[in-house]
């Protein structure tokens, strides 16, 4: 859809902007194929198939290799006389990451990335909904009580945002929307993120000035390409009968350093663009990934390198099955011969020494009863275990980074140990590089979110 004729910063660009960004990532992030690889994950797997769910296995072992247990901050003054701020920044710093639930946050942008190849952290102040100097409090000019109704009732009910504190918040990336484009996060002109909220919720947030034209009974109008339903879908929202939901997009210009949000069903602004007070050094977002794709901004998945192998791997062990019920042993006897009473007894759980049968005229006790067995082709195991070779050279894990011991009957020295050990720590520890610097980029940013809100004045130690 061209959006050429449409004045800038109008309701209908915006709307044709939101589109092209959608279609954006469904055709180059291939975004109708994540719920499949998620379900894979789920263990939703046909009844028919015995399934060797590797993608678990290896999502579960990947998440602990790169994550921080413990994540840590020390901050570094940049000049002399410094070293006692520089302290005092690095105790609130580590003080936030608790506070705040980074760690969890930072955990599930990991298992982002596995599923879609990119896992975006929003960042803000204060409110979940938008930060807005004008409902500050009188006596404590860092926060305000845009988190409540005029009634004082709780309309915010997330945990990790409380007011005057920074937040980060893990965002789904089928809720994350970049430019049609765009290739490199740092040259985004905009972002938008989808959130649904409850409709009596939305219209008590002094925020926001809506009227009746704004509906609940959430039925999204972008609609997928792929499966014919909208992608929101997955978040059940519209099986709510109880409550309605509104859809909204809150968009973050960097042209205009503007915030607005609008709804996709609704044809008037549900909050108009403003000054955007969370740029601060960029958009007010970071966005992890691992597997770098240099002309798209959606990357490529983990998942969707070792979906093949999972679908041939769970195929090999469904015909073992099959075949290890074929080769039951199997009896074939002449009715003739042997009656049913002694089919009965030579077949229930009591050994016995000798079974009465009818041999006939010839008396060829051979020819009553026969044994019919077939095997279970060792190939099978084979294909199996190449397979599961694929899988972790595609991901870069041994054996032993799966928890489990190197099979091989042969020995292994010291130096051999070690050398495997660093070649396979090399992708390992490049992701967790890659950790670092996403960790330093969302706390500088909190950093400045707090400098601009507050009265400290302490930005040159960063």
């Amino acid at each position: 859809m061209s959006d050429v004729g449409i004045k800038y910063n109008s309701l209908d660009y915006w709307k044709a902007e939101i589109r092209l960004g959608v279609r954006y990532r469904q055709i180059y992030g291939r975004s109708a194929e994540w719920r499949g690889y998620k379900n894979m994950y789920r263990g939703f797997w046909n009844t028919q198939i015995v399934p060797v769910n590797i993608t678990y296995a290896i999502g579960r072992s990947l998440i602990p290799q790169v994550y921080f247990r413990n994540p840590k901050i020390a901050v570094n003054p940049r000049k002399p006389g410094y070293a006692m701020h520089a302290r005092v920044l690095e105790r609130v710093d580590n003080y936030l990451i608790k506070e705040t639930g980074l760690k969890e946050e930072l955990k599930s942008s990991i298992l982002d990335c596995y599923f879609c190849g990119r896992g975006p952290v929003v960042l803000g102040y204060d409110s979940e909904y938008g930060y807005n100097p004008a409902f500050k409090v009188e006596d404590y000019t860092d926060l305000t009580l845009s988190q409540y109704s005029v009634k004082g009732d709780k309309i915010e009910y997330s945990d990790n945002v409380k007011p005057g504190f920074p937040w980060a918040m893990r965002t789904s990336p089928l809720d994350f929307v970049v430019p049609w484009g765009t290739s490199r996060w740092q040259d985004g002109r905009w972002f938008a993120i989808r959130k649904m909220r409850m409709l009596r919720d939305l219209k008590e947030d002094p925020k926001y000035r809506i009227g009746d034209e704004v509906k609940g009974v959430y039925k999204s109008r972008l609609d997928s390409s792929v499966e014919g339903k909208p992608e929101g879908s997955a978040h059940g929202y519209e099986e709510d009968s109880s409550n309605e939901w509104v859809e909204l997009f809150e968009i973050h210009d960097k042209r205009a350093q503007s915030v607005m949000v609008l709804s996709m069903d609704c044809d008037t602004w549900l909050r108009k663009p403003e000054f955007d007070h969370l740029q601060v050094e960029g958009l007010n977002a970071e966005v992890l990934g691992f597997n770098e794709d240099p002309d798209y901004f959606w990357w490529t998945p983990d998942v969707r390198l070792i979906k093949v192998q999972q679908e041939e791997l769970n195929d090999i062990r469904t015909m073992a099955k099959k075949h290890r019920r074929v080769a039951l042993l199997k009896l074939l006897y002449d009715k003739g011969m042997m009656g049913k009473d002694a089919l009965s007894k030579l077949l229930d759980g009591d050994p016995k020494a000798a079974v009465e049968i009818d041999a006939g005229v010839n008396g060829d006790v051979r020819k009553a009863v026969a044994l019919f067995q077939s095997h279970v082709p060792p190939d099978l195991y084979e294909a199996a275990r190449e397979v599961r070779e694929d899988i972790r050279e595609i991901i870069g894990f041994s054996r032993n980074q799966m928890g489990s011991f190197e099979d091989s009957s042969g020995r292994r020295t010291a130096t051999e140990a070690s050398i495997v050990k660093a070649a396979a720590m090399i992708r390992i520890d490049e992701r967790r590089d890659i950790m670092a610097d996403f960790l330093e980029k969302i706390i500088r940013k909190e950093n400045q979110l707090i400098f601009h809100r507050s009265k400290l004045k302490m930005a040159i130690l960063l």
